[in-house]
């Protein structure tokens, strides 16, 4: 009987005798140990679990592909706005010297569900909103576009926050913003029928003050008050990563703004890259010229991110007739808006109203958007031939009239972004803190420099 079995059973007791060697020793406790401490009680590993399977089931329920691929002709935007979203602002949040790891693998976490989860929001809320029902959601080009760009107002959001929020909170809130994102998007373009070809209000401004609010109510918890905060602070080393960041953010921009311009009209999509590079490039030059005005030398913080200003400025009417010199003028003002947003407003807010913005998003995304949507508004009233590729309603509307509508849209976003934001941050409020601010090893395991390797073990002789 033994001379006749299978090899299959033959090696049967080698497998007992791994596993008894497992279950005896200390292995298992080792193993128990590190996974709860990889946890940390904060459920992180199940939550995320939870919206892995979740999401799998409803794209084999509900996502189907794009039949026509019109819009193949755009993957190079597409690809621009890609690297901006997984590889630009990861970096432009790593200046934080403890807190590398985090920035990066946070943004890269919390990109790729936002992605995810808006690719079939953006279908859902379509259909609401237009009352054109569909089987299925259609995946393309277009909606991976638009997966990007709300995965970039969840992002904005993320750097008010960065170094104070666990895995776990940055997860829930992104879940619940995106839904958000869409249902204000939804209101802006099917109902109020703005213009907004670059996200100035539909991202930026919603993006930045939903984590602002958000940010505020977090840090009223007590157990969060009174964390230590001394390691908000960067090096030349992480500030000249966070460069890396900044140019890639500065050389994708223009098809950020460009991406979705102009379908029908080449011309019109080409205005608005001209305008986007010429905005940028203004307020990088006069980013620069007023840091060194305000503090006698210039300041890595506002190099980085005033720099870049004045394509969020322009996002609005950046397919709208500015002309050069007009888009010139929106780039200065973007670059005086966030460079006294750092130099004064935040100190100012941090101290009167205890607003924490660790990356400085009402300034980079918050105040630009604000004032870039009153320039989106000026700008609607101004002639132009080209009006119907830029306004959906242009046959029905005057400038005057467009003009009211893009400012409803402008205080809409605003309210929607505060009160939703704030009800966000109460829900996380709920959640464990994390243990230490600003620091790696509250979540990540770090890598020991200078420890001695063990030395290897000898095979005994034969």
């Amino acid at each position: 009987m033994t001379g006749n079995a299978s090899p299959r059973l033959a090696c049967f007791p080698a497998h007992i005798s791994v596993l008894s060697f497992f279950f005896s020793t200390d292995t298992f406790a080792r193993f128990r140990a590190q996974m709860a401490e990889s946890t940390r009680d904060k459920g992180f590993a199940a939550a995320a679990t939870l919206v892995m399977i979740a999401l799998v089931i409803l794209y084999g329920v509900q996502a189907k592909y794009e039949e026509t691929g019109a819009l193949m002709a755009r993957y190079g935007h597409y690809q621009d706005i890609h690297i901006m979203i997984f590889v630009g602002f990861g970096f432009l949040m790593c200046f934080l010297h403890r807190s590398g790891f985090t920035a990066t693998s946070h943004a890269f976490f919390v990109a790729a569900v936002a992605v995810l989860w808006a690719m079939l929001n953006r279908g859902w809320w379509n259909q609401a909103f237009t009352g054109k029902r569909q089987d299925k959601v259609n995946i393309g080009i277009n909606e991976l576009m638009n997966g990007d760009f709300c995965a970039g107002a969840v992002l904005i959001s993320l750097g008010a926050m960065i170094g104070r929020i666990s895995a776990l909170q940055l997860l829930i809130m992104a879940i619940v913003e995106v839904v958000i994102y869409h249902i204000n998007e939804g209101i802006l373009i099917y109902k109020y029928e703005v213009a907004d070809v670059g996200g100035t209000m539909v991202i930026h401004l919603f993006g930045a003050y939903f984590g602002l609010a958000c940010s505020f109510v977090l840090g009223q918890k007590e157990d969060t008050k009174n964390k230590t905060h001394e390691d908000e602070t960067s090096t030349r080393v992480t500030d000249t990563m966070a460069m890396v960041g900044t140019l890639f953010l500065f050389c994708f921009w223009p098809s950020f703004n460009g991406g979705l311009a102009g379908l029908s009209n080449p011309y019109v999509a080409q205005r608005a890259v001209v305008n986007t590079l010429i905005s940028i490039s203004t307020s990088c030059l006069m980013a620069f010229a007023l840091c060194n005005a305000f503090h006698g030398r210039l300041r890595m913080v506002d190099v980085q991110n005033a720099t870049l200003a004045g394509g969020v400025f322009v996002g609005a009417s950046a397919d709208m007739a500015l002309s050069p010199v007009g888009a010139m003028i929106l780039g200065m003002c973007a670059a005086a808006v966030s460079v006294f947003g750092y130099a004064i407003l935040q100190p100012l807010l941090k101290e009167r109203l205890g607003l924490k913005d660790t990356c400085g998003i009402h300034n980079l995304h918050g105040m630009p958007a604000f004032f870039g949507s009153l320039a989106a508004t000026i700008t609607a009233t101004v002639d132009d031939s080209f009006r119907g590729d830029v306004f959906t309603a242009a046959g029905r509307r005057s400038g005057a009239e467009q003009a009211k509508w893009q400012a409803a849209g402008w205080f809409t976003t605003l309210g929607i972004a505060l009160v939703t934001g704030a009800m966000t941050g109460a829900m996380l409020t709920c959640l464990p803190t994390l243990e230490t601010f600003y620091a790696d090893d509250a979540e990540y395991e770090i890598p020991t420099v200078g420890e001695p390797k063990p030395p290897l073990e000898q095979n005994a002789p034969a």
